[in-house]
């Protein structure tokens, strides 16, 4: 399965990018050979990092989840043919006090706090249309949950 996060950040927030880059890369890198049906072959998440200042709101609204089953379009900047097939997209954002927490914590707080919020986002998985059937949405969190966890990311709850 193919996995990206595109970002975008505000110069506040610049000292964060190289969080956000290690958690995409890293679940880039896991999902890169897993298959959990025919029906989605990529996962695109928005990652909006941006202080809302008055007047600037509507340059960064969150876009609700689309799916795309096929589709060919092109690049208006470079002429590239681009196709998108199986496709899934949607967007985090960051809220007021979400970005302020986030520009102001250590590297591993906030790669936890990405962790936390991509495994959050995948609630968005819900809003795949019904027609969707084959593609195992469960797996994929308890692979990432679990993945995620292995690496330090998300705190495992000891049984004592």
């Amino acid at each position: 399965m193919k996995f990206d996060i595109a970002i975008t950040i505000d110069h506040e927030a610049n000292s964060k990018v190289k969080d956000i880059v290690l958690i995409k890369e890293l679940l880039k890198s896991y999902l890169k050979n897993k298959d959990y049906g025919s029906e989605v072959q990529e996962i695109n998440i928005g990652f909006i990092c941006v202080a809302m200042r008055m007047g600037y709101e509507k340059f960064h609204l969150k876009r609700t989840p689309r799916y795309v089953e096929h589709k060919l379009m092109k690049n208006k900047f470079t002429n590239e043919s681009i196709e998108l097939n199986k496709y899934f997209t949607y967007d985090i954002k960051l809220s007021g006090d979400q970005f302020n927490f986030f520009v102001a914590c250590s590297d591993k707080e906030g790669q936890e706090f990405i962790a936390k919020e991509v495994l959050i986002s995948l609630n968005n998985l819900n809003s795949l249309p019904k027609k969707v059937k084959d593609f195992d949405k469960d797996m994929l969190r308890k692979d990432l949950n679990l993945f995620l966890k292995e690496k330090g990311f998300i705190p495992s709850i000891s049984s004592s």
